[in-house]
């Protein structure tokens, strides 16, 4: 029986002429773990399992459930002799496989694509509209901040005024 395995090439040939032990190398292995790396070690472990929980339940051929990360959604099978397109789609908790013809399918992603560029402009326009009416607020905010230093200094100016003339009228005139 032939396993092809002859046909594999030799690894590199390494001489101990191209090493040099006298020397010793500059290299600092790390003994412990820092609080910082088992923090993000934790983290990471925490979005594997929500990413992990978060993945389609697949039912096997015989009726167990499997669930991993390096599974993948297989693509959508098309004929072209027909143009029909098989699509599988999750409703509740059964997988149901719908014939579609391609003219259909690129009509509806014709369709959805159109809707998407429709709320696209109105959300557009909002975000316009906010940002307007924001700088008018704070235009109006800077506005009335200055009217209130504006009045604030005139009272501390009028009291300025009325403690000078007190305290430029007799002794007698205050009691």
């Amino acid at each position: 029986m032939y396993s092809g395995y002859c046909l594999r090439p030799f690894p590199a040939a390494r001489g101990n002429y191209a090493v040099d032990y006298s020397r010793k190398t500059n290299i600092k292995l790390r003994k412990e773990i820092s609080q910082g790396d088992q923090e993000d070690a934790f983290l990471l472990h925490i979005v594997e399992d929500y990413s992990s929980a978060m993945l389609p339940i697949k039912r096997s051929a015989n009726g167990t459930q499997s669930s991993s990360v390096h599974e993948y959604d297989a693509p959508q099978l098309i004929v072209a002799e027909n143009e029909k397109m098989f699509v599988e789609e999750m409703i509740g908790d059964q997988v149901v496989v719908k014939e579609k013809s391609l003219v259909d399918t690129v009509y509806a992603l014709r369709d959805q694509l159109s809707n998407v560029q429709k709320e696209l402009l109105q959300l557009n326009k909002t975000v316009d509209r906010e940002q307007k009416s924001r700088r008018r607020l704070e235009e109006m905010v800077r506005r009335l901040c200055q009217q209130l230093q504006q009045q604030q200094q005139q009272h501390q100016q009028r009291g300025q005024k009325a403690s000078n003339l007190t305290s430029k009228t007799p002794l007698s005139a205050r009691d």
